[in-house]
Order: C-alpha cells, then sequence, then structure tokens
C-alpha cells in the first residue's frame, strides 16, 4: 500500500489525521519548524521497503521527518489533527541507519552513474586501471583454468584447521614473483585488501608498541588500528619533515624505542587514494634507519594504487625503488588493476 499526499499550503505542525485501521506506512517529509511552505510532497512509502519519494528525487527520510503511522490519511487545510488508531514509532536504530544513509546519499554515495559494459563510456572514476576485466583473452583463460582445475568450489572450512592446496599453491606463487631474488618475504592471501590491512595492524603491532600514519591513509588500516593494543600516532600528508618530528618526540618520551625493546610501524601508501600522491618512500626509509639503529622500526605499505603499474611487470612502487629488503611488508590487492578479488 502506497500514499501520496499533496500539499499546497503552510502547515504549522506536522501532524497526520488517521481514520480507520488501513495497513499503510507513512512518512511526513519536511521539516517540522513551523511556517515551511510545503510546495510539492510526495509523502510517499512503499509498506516494505520504507523508501519515500521527495518530488522526483527518491531518497531516505532525515531524523527530523522520520514519524511513521498505520491507518488512513486525512488532511484540512492549513492544520493536520491526528486521530490515532495505531501508530509505529520509529525505533533508535532505524532513526540512526536511515540517517547515516540519507548522508551517504547526499555525498552522492552510491555513485548511480557507474557505467555498465553495455554502455560505450569511458570509466575515469574506477580503480581498474588497466581494464584487464573487459579482455576476452582473460576472460577466455579464466573459464578455462576454472574448468580445469579439481576442488575448486569451497573452502573447506577455516584455514587454521583445513590446509587448502590451491591457495598455498598462489601464494607461493606471490612469494617468488614479488621476492625477485631479495630478501625471504612470505605471502598471504586475505579474501580482500582491506581485510589485510584490518588482519595485519589488529595483529602483528602488539602492546607496547607504536604506530605512525600519514593522515590521508586508508580507511581500512584505520580499522585495524582501531583494533590494536598499540598507541598510534599521525603526522601531516606526505611531509617527511613532520614525521621526523613525530618520531623524534617518540624517542624522547618513550626510551623503550630506542632500546630497541619496543617495535615501531610505520603506515603509508605508495600512491594515496585520497588525492593520487606518491609516496616520498626512500626519505622515509632512511630516515626510519637512521633514527633507528636497533632496526626496530618497521615500514608498511599499502600498493593497493601502485599494483599493476608501477615498477617491473606492475610489482609496485617499492620494487621500482629497490626497497624490497627495506619495506617490512607491502600490500597488494588484487581488486583494483589486476580484475579480480582478494589481497
Amino acid at each position: 500500500m502506497v500514499f501520496h499526499l499533496t500539499f499546497h499550503t503552510y502547515l504549522p505542525s506536522a501532524c497526520f489525521a488517521l481514520f480507520g485501521v488501513r495497513p499503510a506506512v507513512v512518512v511526513g517529509v519536511g521539516s517540522h519548524r513551523r511556517g515551511l511552505e510545503w510546495i510539492v510532497l510526495n509523502a510517499c512509502i512503499h509498506l516494505h521497503s520504507h523508501r519515500p519519494v521527495c518530488g522526483a528525487v527518491s531518497r531516505p527520510w532525515t531524523p527530523a521527518e522520520a514519524v511513521l503511522v498505520t491507518g488512513r490519511l486525512a488532511y484540512k487545510p492549513n492544520w493536520a489533527v491526528a486521530r490515532i488508531s495505531t501508530v509505529r514509532m520509529v525505533s533508535a536504530l532505524e532513526r540512526h541507519l536511515a540517517a547515516a544513509l540519507h548522508s551517504r546519499i547526499s555525498r552522492g554515495l552510491p555513485n548511480d552513474l557507474y557505467p555498465t559494459s553495455n554502455l560505450a563510456l569511458v570509466d575515469f572514476t574506477s580503480s581498474e586501471y588497466l581494464a584487464l576485466s573487459r579482455s576476452p583473452e582473460l576472460k577466455q583463460a579464466f573459464l578455462e583454468k576454472l574448468q580445469s582445475t579439481p576442488d575448486i568450489l569451497g573452502s573447506g572450512g577455516s584455514r587454521l584447521l583445513n590446509h587448502n592446496i590451491l591457495y598455498e599453491d598462489l601464494e607461493t606463487r606471490l612469494q617468488n614473483f614479488f621476492n625477485e631474488g631479495k630478501g625471504e618475504l612470505e605471502a598471504i592471501v586475505f579474501n580482500s585488501g582491506l581485510e589485510a590491512n584490518v588482519g595485519f595492524f589488529s595483529w602483528v603491532p602488539q602492546r607496547g608498541d607504536f604506530i605512525v600514519y600519514d593522515l590521508h591513509i586508508h580507511a581500512s588500516i584505520h580499522g585495524g588500528m582501531r583494533a590494536s593494543k598499540a598507541q598510534r600516532f599521525s603526522f601531516a600528508h606526505n611531509s617527511a619533515q613532520d614525521l621526523q618530528k613525530v618520531l623524534t618526540r617518540l624517542k624522547t618520551d618513550h626510551p623503550e624505542l630506542v632500546s630497541g625493546n619496543a617495535s615501531l610501524f610505520i603506515a603509508l601508501e605508495s600512491i594515496y587514494s585520497m588525492d593520487g600522491s606518491v609516496v616520498p618512500l626512500t626519505q622515509v626509509v632512511e630516515m626510519a634507519d637512521s633514527m633507528f639503529p636497533s632496526k626496530n622500526a618497521y615500514i608498511l605499505v599499502d600498493e593497493a594504487h601502485s599494483t599493476g603499474l608501477y615498477g617491473p611487470q606492475g610489482r609496485g612502487l617499492v620494487s621500482m625503488l629497490g626497497l624490497q629488503d627495506r619495506v617490512f611488508a607491502r600490500l597488494h590487492t588484487f581488486s583494483k588493476a589486476l580484475s579480480a578479488a582478494g589481497g
């Protein structure tokens, strides 16, 4: 059941008159301020979808608009009087979720203009930099491999308890690819780059350790840091000078960093998703090595936006600069330039 209301007057109140018990869900759309002229108001919401239409624009209600009732509407000019038979007030959870959704839509999220493969458009907003998902050769090779690989379906349970040969083989290939004969790096595959960052920062830094991060660092790293027991400090975006100030202050305030009894983690992105800027990685690596001769400063570089684009065969910025053995951990994601999933 859907109600459509159109008002062409001033309403000093946002009440609704309800007669009978005919089931419907109605939300009053608009501010509750007195004297607001509701020029065209389509207070329209489906019983189960809870999605009103305001004018020609579909959007959720704001917290000030959230009053749900059941029954039939009646309207009197310049005033609306409620004779309520059945009323359901919106719960706090519904109000908070509706407000969060309204905030995202008001900021253009999600983007409804994303082109599909049926449209002859070039998408300059995508992170799929190499357009590999549109490669017929890659698609055919993927389908053939999928068809010929045994035991491709199902995880078999947690990897902690069940070995998965397919993932172990992939990790071995990744390890060989990124090692390039330098160092003894290990590789582990997560479900996504986001989960890799959350997993690393929530588990590797320990209580008593410190994390220093760029202010423009990705939200997934913030998620991991919030779950970590380590203390965290920020420095101005891409400012090696401000990073040096933060590190100097930490060494002064925490002698355990000088003695090597605590660890310091520096979180960076090779190419920052916020503005496309490139990290001064060589300068940061040299600074960490000189300021922490005990080798207790560990650098993590999120290479999500450099994978496939920088370095030999797309190995990333760290590889391009020859810093493989001086960076503690690198995150590469399959979901951008590589047109797959995982990280």
